[in-house]
């Protein structure tokens, strides 16, 4: 039999218990507040941080359609929010040129169209319709330049999740998007109306929903959804797909709501490139055999490895790829940050284009599992914070040094010069100037809304077809190049040019004879 307690022990004894127990409850809700304030401060830090960062980033930003990526996304937004997106070529009809002529007058960015005498965008349409949304909504003198930046914000706001997911937590978890934030090829894309940027953040969207995909089917569907605009951005997106199987853990009922809910946007993209290009699985670029060179890969691989070793040290790249080998983090995720990655390294180093240090930026999108990655493996082989710190302060002040060396912060002064010198040569040339062009060609359309004559795709011999045909029509002809360009100029077509005006490094010449 129990004893029997009163009323009044219980009594006693409730208010005993709460008196010997007051001071732990003061001293846990002290400790609670406390780390309620140090977490309030972080965040207040972390915010301030990234509207900083924002800040540099928007600064720095080329305001301005230059060379042939930037011009030809922004051509192909413009064209889409003129609700047509193939332009005729004019100048066949001013002269009475057969449709053989139509490579001469081909701006940087735009592509030979199916049907004779048009052009369609050479690049993906997922970025130009960003941008097309942002010149609708603020008009394209300064809005569509502030979508990168506004990416790029994203984007390191979605790594941070990924990370998390993942398994690192507090400063390390911390440490992906600021590692990522200070890397010189991310700084470099990020500065630029370029596509890279947006590509990293739906690419990094799609991993984030898939790794939650396992969990939720509505995360599942996001998946797919991002994953479609991924490949709308940038085509060879699609290389994420073995990544995203291996995030979902392989699992039917995820993978076939993420697949379902891809479709409708594919078959949208399919019939977009059979509208522009023929064939709905034709891009501006070509087909995937126009796009790979097997043997790039003695030059490119090595390239690739060597600037991800110099720009993010050998930490990063290749010391993340350990994260293989690691027990600590599950076999999934693992695999899952190893085929991120693989898949766009190993494209890109078959893909014959990688000449400059800055072409990293084809592999933006596999920065965040080589980051996370060696976060996991410095954490799980070192378990002390300082090394930590130390570890994340030498990445980061390497990529500060490379940026300083290549004085990343001059490119929006360079970029700048094409619409300047656009609208300085136009104040010049008379109504019936026939402008010949290379470097310009891309902004020349997208600033003068006029085709130029690519002064690339000539030799002597079919320019002077070409002045004959000209000099019927009543046209003179006026070059607006960089200092650079004027011996290939002159090699291609021979003639007394006559400067007419400079500024700076570019040169407005007019032939006279």
């Amino acid at each position: 039999m129990k004893p029997r307690i009163s009323c009044c022990t219980k009594l006693c004894g409730r208010f005993g218990t709460e008196g010997s127990d007051g001071n732990k409850t003061s001293e846990h809700r002290l400790i609670s507040q406390t780390e309620r304030g140090a977490h309030l401060a972080v965040r207040a830090a972390v915010s301030i941080a990234l509207l900083l960062y924002l800040a540099f980033i928007v600064r720095y930003t080329c305001f301005a359609a230059g060379g042939a990526d930037s011009s030809g996304y922004l051509n192909a937004a413009r064209l889409l929010t003129q609700g047509g997106l193939k332009v005729r070529v004019s100048p066949l009809d001013t002269m009475g040129l057969d449709n053989s002529w139509r490579p001469v007058f081909q701006p940087l960015g735009l592509a030979e169209a199916p049907e004779p005498r048009f052009f369609v965008p050479s690049y993906p349409l997922g970025y130009p319709l960003h941008l097309a949304a942002f010149g609708l909504l603020g008009g394209w003198k300064h809005a569509p330049f502030y979508l990168t930046p506004l990416a790029t914000l994203l984007t390191l706001l979605v790594v941070f999740k990924i990370a998390r997911e993942l398994g690192l937590t507090g400063n390390l978890a911390l440490a992906a998007p600021f590692l990522l934030a200070i890397s010189p090829g991310w700084v470099y894309q990020a500065i630029q109306p370029m596509s890279d940027i947006t590509a990293t953040l739906w690419c990094s969207l799609a991993i984030l929903f898939a790794l939650r995909g396992r969990r939720s089917n509505a995360y599942a569907a996001w998946c797919g959804i991002a994953f479609a605009v991924a490949v709308w951005v940038r085509p060879t997106s699609l290389l994420l797909a073995i990544a995203i199987g291996v995030a979902m853990r392989c699992r039917v009922r995820p993978l076939a709501i993420a697949i379902a809910s891809a479709m409708p946007l594919g078959i949208a993209l399919m019939l977009t490139n059979r509208y522009l290009y023929g064939s709905a699985l034709l891009t501006g670029y070509g087909g995937v055999g126009s796009l790979v060179s097997w043997t790039s890969i003695a030059e490119c691989a090595p390239h690739h490895a060597k600037w991800l070793a110099i720009t993010l040290t050998p930490l990063v790249f290749p010391g993340a790829l350990l994260v293989g080998f690691n027990r600590s983090v599950a076999m999934w995720d693992r695999f899952t940050l190893i085929a991120w990655f693989v898949a766009f390294y190993g494209f890109y180093s078959v893909y014959p284009v990688c000449d400059a240090w800055w072409y990293l930026r084809f592999l933006l999108p596999a920065f965040p599992p080589l980051i996370i990655g060696a976060l996991l493996v410095w954490r799980d082989s070192v378990h002390r914070r300082a090394v930590h710190l130390g570890l994340v302060a030498l990445v980061a002040l390497t990529g500060v040094a490379v940026l300083i060396h290549y004085d990343v912060r001059n490119l929006r002064e360079q970029e700048s010069a094409y619409p300047r010198a656009i609208y300085w040569a136009q104040s010049q040339l008379p109504k019936n100037a026939l402008v010949t062009t290379m470097q310009f060609s891309g902004a020349y359309y997208f600033y003068a809304n006029a085709l130029t004559v690519r002064f690339d795709a000539l030799d002597p011999a079919r320019f002077e077809e070409l002045r004959a045909y000209a000099g019927s029509a009543g046209l003179k002809w006026y070059a607006l190049v960089f200092d650079a360009e004027v011996q290939e100029l002159n090699r291609r077509m021979p003639g007394r040019w006559t400067r007419v005006n400079g500024m700076r490094n570019v040169v407005l010449l007019r032939l006279d004879s």
